[in-house]
């Protein structure tokens, strides 16, 4: 089994490492699914800190990006 890059997201947010890892090991013959896979990645960070910051859930990611850059 190869190593990720993101491994040190295992056992912290299973989901988050998931999507890293999508992204990761389909990288070399499909760039495309990379792309969506991290925006995908970026999304589920910004609301976990969101959960983590208890900041109230907002109608869309860019409320949400506002309220985390505001903290």
């Amino acid at each position: 089994m190869n190593k990720s890059n993101f491994d040190f997201l295992k056992g912290v947010n299973d989901f988050i490492y998931a999507i890293a890892c999508a992204a990761e090991n389909n990288y070399p013959d499909d760039p495309n699914t990379t792309l969506v896979k991290m925006r995908m990645f970026g999304e589920a960070t910004a609301k976990h800190l969101g959960v983590l910051l208890n900041i109230p859930p907002c109608d869309n990611q860019n409320d949400l990006l506002r309220e985390l850059y505001s903290f």
